[in-house]
């Protein structure tokens, strides 16, 4: 049985997870279907206790889950999990959005960038006057959207993390992939189970779907071909691409790069992604323009946060990897400083390290716990940049004023936040206000 076969009125059905999605979940569950039994859990003790429904908080997380019909699991919990061995079945919430749906979904993955191309896509069509709706990973549940939004017209654009295309049991109308490298091994097991946790967002598609893809990037584009979807990618002559300092479509101009407020060659791509994306809806190429034009970069992501002294101080928290801290240090001129170092998931290095060098970094600082392979890769090159190791931002930010003649300080970690920092929000913003406190 799959989601969309589920007499919701008639079973009980545990929420495992209660963030904001389990909440929109079971909240959503019980608005539609009075009679369900819902209990919602979490190891974690949160004020989340809505009539009629049961919690199981804290201690009284429940330890096998043969009790219930139907145990839904938010996008947090691991594929891999010992007490989802008793569960009679698993769905989650984007395939009960994806069952109740009516509309068209553009389902947007990649291993980088996907909240930013989802943020321009949808901006896109809110300046054609389409009726779309931005959910999903960039922070918005998409049932929580549903209940006031769900005809044949309505278009959602929705940004799907690999923990959430990883489950699914159908893939969407549309699907919008930018790029692929590794990324949230611990949770996936691996490279090749990240790799296809991710393209199942594909895998599960049909020939009546369609598949927009990036064919630069060489592992994406190898893996894709099988798929059975109808296949569209970019660059192409036939499609979006880049000639000189302009964009196109199709042989048409669409935008010149200095009018784009986006740094980065990555950046450039991820819009010529949106731009075929958008042609699928008829966009008009002025529309497509005006709604890059006036597109306010997400927080963290290559963010000038001030300027002190010919310093520029730059905040890109989001890059937890070392391709995108490459492609930020490709993006920015003149990167003197640069803070790395994070949660050790086991990356490789010695790219980022040669790419610092042949750039002529100066000054780095390094956190925990990956920090400590960093520095270990630095001595196997013959570079002897001045290191600060420190888990105090005050304390780098300190040294990074002190070291940097004239150019940029960039918060680019190559690694996720979670040795010093609950998310790369919190890292970002404790960058920002140490550069405040600095400025005084």
């Amino acid at each position: 049985m799959n989601t969309k076969e589920i007499d919701w009125n008639n079973i009980s059905v545990i929420m495992l997870g209660a963030g904001k999605e389990g909440q929109a979940t079971v909240t959503f569950l019980k608005n539609r279907y009075p009679n369900c039994a819902i209990t919602i859990a979490d190891e974690k003790n949160i004020d989340f206790r809505p009539t009629n429904i049961q919690t199981r908080y804290g201690k009284n997380f429940p330890h096998e889950l043969g009790e219930w019909n139907v145990v839904i699991v938010s996008p947090g919990i691991p594929p891999v999990n010992h007490i989802l061995s008793s569960a009679n079945m698993i769905t989650t919430p984007t395939n009960i959005f994806l069952a109740h749906c009516k509309g068209t979904v553009v389902g947007i993955t990649g291993s980088k960038g996907k909240s930013t191309t989802t943020a321009l896509l949808g901006d896109i069509l809110k300046e054609d006057n389409q009726p779309v709706h931005v959910v999903g990973n960039i922070g918005i549940p998409p049932l929580e959207k549903i209940t006031k939004n769900n005809s044949k017209i309505d278009i959602w654009i929705f940004e799907m993390s690999s923990y959430q295309t990883s489950r699914l049991e159908h893939g969407p109308d549309i699907a919008l992939i930018i790029n692929l490298f590794p990324d949230h091994l611990d949770y996936h097991g691996g490279i090749e189970e990240y790799y296809r946790d991710k393209l199942h967002i594909t895998a599960s598609q049909t020939q009546k779907n369609t598949l927009i893809f990036n064919a630069a990037d060489n592992e994406l584009n190898t893996r894709v071909r099988p798929m059975h979807p109808k296949k569209i990618s970019w660059p192409h002559a036939d499609t979006a691409y880049q000639e000189n300092n302009s964009l196109f479509w199709n042989g048409e101009y669409i935008i010149s790069i200095p009018e784009i407020p986006l740094k980065g060659a990555h950046n450039i791509s991820n819009i010529l992604g949106a731009i075929t994306t958008a042609k699928q809806f008829e966009i008009e190429n002025k529309k497509i323009a005006t709604a890059i034009q006036n597109f306010t970069p997400l927080p963290h992501r290559l963010e000038e946060v001030g300027k002190y002294k010919n310093i520029i101080f730059i905040d890109d928290s989001i890059s937890t990897t070392p391709e995108s801290t490459i492609a930020a240090v490709r993006a920015i001129e003149n990167v003197q400083t640069i803070l790395l170092g994070g949660t050790d998931r086991g990356y490789k290095f010695e790219e980022l390290i040669k790419e610092l060098n042949d750039y002529k970094v100066e000054n780095i600082i390094l956190f925990p716990d990956s920090g400590q392979r960093i520095k270990e890769a630095i001595t196997r090159y013959d570079w002897s940049p001045n290191i600060l190791e420190t888990t105090s931002m005050e304390e780098a930010l300190q040294f990074a004023y002190t070291h940097t003649k004239k150019g940029s300080v960039l918060l680019s970690p190559a690694s996720p936040s979670y040795s010093l920092y609950k998310n790369f929000e919190e890292r970002g913003n404790n960058f920002q206000a140490a550069i405040k406190k600095l400025g005084h």
